[in-house]
Formats: C-alpha cells, sequence, structure tokens
C-alpha cells in the first residue's frame, strides 16, 4: 500500500495537501529503514511521537488508514482509499 501511496503523492501533490505516514515500527531504525525501501516522498512520523495527538484522534489504528484532514484540524473523511480522496479534492 506505501508504494501506491507514493505513486499517488507524485501524481496529487499540491500547495495545500500533505500526507503524513504514521509509522508503527517498533524502532526509529525499523522505521527509517522502511521509508528508505519504499522511497517514501513525503512526511513521516513514529507513531509514538507526541505530536501527533491531533492526528490520532481521527485514526483508529488500522493499518492502513486514511483520513482527509481540513486545515481546521477536523476530519473531511476517514477509513476511505484513493478515489474517495480525489473525488473529495475535486470538489473544491
Amino acid at each position: 500500500m506505501t508504494s501506491q501511496l507514493v505513486k499517488w503523492y507524485k501524481k496529487n501533490k499540491r500547495q495545500d495537501l500533505e500526507v503524513i505516514l504514521v509509522s508503527y515500527d517498533d524502532t526509529k531504525e525499523a522505521m527509517l529503514n522502511y521509508l528508505s525501501k519504499k522511497k517514501v516522498n513525503f512526511p513521516a512520523m513514529s507513531f509514538e511521537n507526541k505530536g501527533l495527538k491531533e492526528i490520532l484522534q481521527h485514526a483508529e489504528r488500522f493499518i492502513p488508514e486514511f483520513a482527509l484532514i481540513g486545515k481546521d484540524g477536523k476530519a473531511i473523511l476517514k477509513n476511505v482509499d484513493f478515489a474517495a480522496i480525489e473525488k473529495k479534492l475535486k470538489e473544491k
């Protein structure tokens, strides 16, 4: 799924959109190895990162899980796929 997300992000990258991967790896080294292996081209943070509070309020801890969060921090879409996100982004 990460490889698909990397391709999707490259195709859909824009100023008002950011993708953040939340890693469930046990160590920083494991996370960095995974990001390198998958050629992740967007920000990532460890699940243990204390700055995740706002992001994780939208997560139900499924892997993978996608949510579209607005600038106000409120969820626009939760538990969706790429097609649903693309459709919502085109509505703007």
